[in-house]
């Protein structure tokens, strides 16, 4: 039994996607009606509330295990990650008061602002998915035992954002790498696939439709 780390990839490549979009949508110069700015707020509070639930599953149920595990010498990321979180989600927050400004995607000033807002919790993220992927998951596959890793993203799954698994699932799934795709939707049981193609997925494209 190996680590299966597509769970956690699909996250971060779903959230970086979307920063991605908000940002080329807050930063162009075309007029965003009244629909498509309520669509964006919606689907803002979905991927912040994506990050919320990831981080708070990774510092409730993965990183205290993996610091017990790993040897002091080796556990200067950790310190880092955490500071890294405490900005990004300070530039999320930033981000989300902007965006409910009634004039947010209409006044120049306001737009600006919030576009430099999103862009910076999109560099933030980036920088704070990056350290993850590339100094801590080494940590995990060398110190914990793939038990371990199962229950985190068990614990994870339990409660993945707003509107549980049938919101989360289709913007996890929106363009993933198919290992990605295959290692989220492995652990779903057949109802839950059908409910996938049949019901969550075909609400996600009506709803992002006329969004990007």
């Amino acid at each position: 039994m190996s680590h299966d780390f597509g769970a956690m990839f699909a996250v971060h490549d779903a959230v970086r996607r979307d920063l991605a979009r908000t940002v080329s949508l807050t930063g162009g110069t075309s007029p965003v009606p009244a629909e498509r700015a309520d669509a964006l707020r919606a689907r803002w509070a979905l991927l912040h509330g994506v990050v919320a639930a990831h981080e708070l599953a990774e510092d409730q149920a993965l990183w205290p295990r993996l610091r017990e595990a790993v040897p002091a010498e080796e556990s200067g990321p950790f310190e880092v990650a955490a500071e890294q979180q405490d900005a990004l989600f300070d530039a999320l927050d930033r981000t989300t008061e902007l965006l409910a400004g009634a004039q947010a995607l209409s006044d120049r000033s306001s737009r600006e602002e919030l576009t430099a807002a999103a862009e910076r919790s999109a560099v933030l993220a980036d920088q704070h998915f990056g350290l993850e992927e590339r100094r801590l998951l080494p940590l995990v596959a060398a110190w914990l035992d793939p038990s371990d890793w199962t229950a985190f993203v068990t614990a994870w799954a339990a409660d993945p954002g707003p509107g549980g698994t049938a919101q989360v699932l289709p913007f996890l799934l929106d363009g993933a790498h198919p290992d990605r795709a295959a290692s989220v939707l492995g652990r779903l049981d057949d109802g839950q696939r059908t409910q996938y193609a049949e019901k969550w997925r075909p609400a996600y494209r009506a709803s992002t439709a006329d969004l990007w």
